[in-house]
């Protein structure tokens, strides 16, 4: 598993010497004009999620300052999707799986309403 959490405005490594079947979270970047994946990374990439394509398709630097090819809009699945099966990811050992978050707010808010729910005697 590798974990980005950074404002970086380059790659923070070479997409070619990930392993195989690794899982990576890219929680950092949020800003069109910023990024931490670069498009060795992407184009290996099996799955792609996001929290929400709208939203990936105007913050997600990443997706958005890759190479013409590179990202397929038509295959990012969002989320939510994922989570209630309304989309499958079919995965093979050795499958790349990129997780792009841009801090949804909405799961922001959602999680202070169950901790406020939890903590409320």
């Amino acid at each position: 598993m590798i974990v980005t959490a950074t404002r970086s405005v380059t790659p923070l490594f070479d997409g070619a010497w990930v392993k195989a079947g690794t899982f990576i979270a890219a929680i950092g970047s949020s800003k069109p004009d910023a990024l931490e994946l670069d498009d060795a990374l992407l184009a290996r990439a099996s799955t792609l999620v996001v929290e929400s394509l709208e939203q990936a398709r105007s913050e997600a630097g990443d997706l958005l300052m890759a190479a013409p090819g590179v990202v397929n809009w038509d295959n990012i699945v969002e989320l939510g999707a994922l989570l209630a099966n309304h989309r499958s990811v079919h995965r093979a050992r050795g499958d790349l799986t990129i997780f792009k978050s841009l801090g949804f707010g909405l799961t922001d808010v959602a999680l202070a309403g169950l901790i406020m729910r939890r903590m409320s005697p």
